[in-house]
């Protein structure tokens, strides 16, 4: 978080409505640039050394703009929510580059773990002594997280506790070993 709030601090005396322009123009010119990478199933090398696919790179990138309008809303202190569709958008390319981003605690972990978004996607995933990977339908979560859409986005990238959320029941954990969702945003980096 420290290099967000170092933006923040260079761009605070730029009005605010400049910002949210910029971020509306970046969105368009950003979509613009990767839309033709689904069709040509281009990878592309991201974060962490992951290789995902160019669609995905666009999913994490508009999921950065999303976050970042959240930090600028909250610096405005003016109201910012996000739909179960941008939720989704963010836990998917989230779940894409996790390998390249665990922690050395998520390197010596072993878990299987479900994350639904309310009214949006749900993902599986497990890791298994550092590797990190989608998990099929037949592997038995060790732990189900289930979420608002901000309750997702805003843990996921850490910028919020899972705690807040389950005190106030916009998230619940649960499952044969639920404790497991509290560590879970230790095991990777938050972007």
């Amino acid at each position: 978080m420290a290099f967000n709030e170092e933006a923040i601090a260079q761009r605070r005396d730029i009005a605010m409505d400049v910002l949210l322009d910029q971020i509306h123009h970046d969105a368009y010119e950003l979509a613009d640039e990767v839309a033709g990478l689904r069709e040509k199933q281009q990878d592309v090398l991201f974060d962490g050394g992951a290789t995902v696919r160019g669609d995905i790179t666009l999913a994490l990138l508009l999921g950065e703009l999303l976050l970042h309008g959240w930090d600028l809303a909250r610096e405005a202190r003016v109201p910012w929510t996000f739909t179960p569709q941008e939720a989704s958008l963010l836990l998917d390319g989230g779940v894409a580059v996790m390998p390249g981003w665990t922690t050395p605690k998520g390197r010596r972990h072993s878990g299987t773990y479900e994350v639904r978004v309310r009214g949006g996607t749900r993902v599986r995933f497990s890791f298994d002594n550092g590797h990190v990977r989608l998990a099929g339908a037949e592997e038995r979560p060790d732990v189900l997280m289930s979420g608002t859409p901000d309750a997702i986005a805003l843990t996921s990238y850490g910028r919020r506790s899972p705690i807040l959320f389950a005190l106030t029941g916009r998230m619940l954990v649960y499952g044969r070993r639920p404790w497991r969702g509290l560590i879970l945003p230790t095991l990777v980096q938050a972007p």
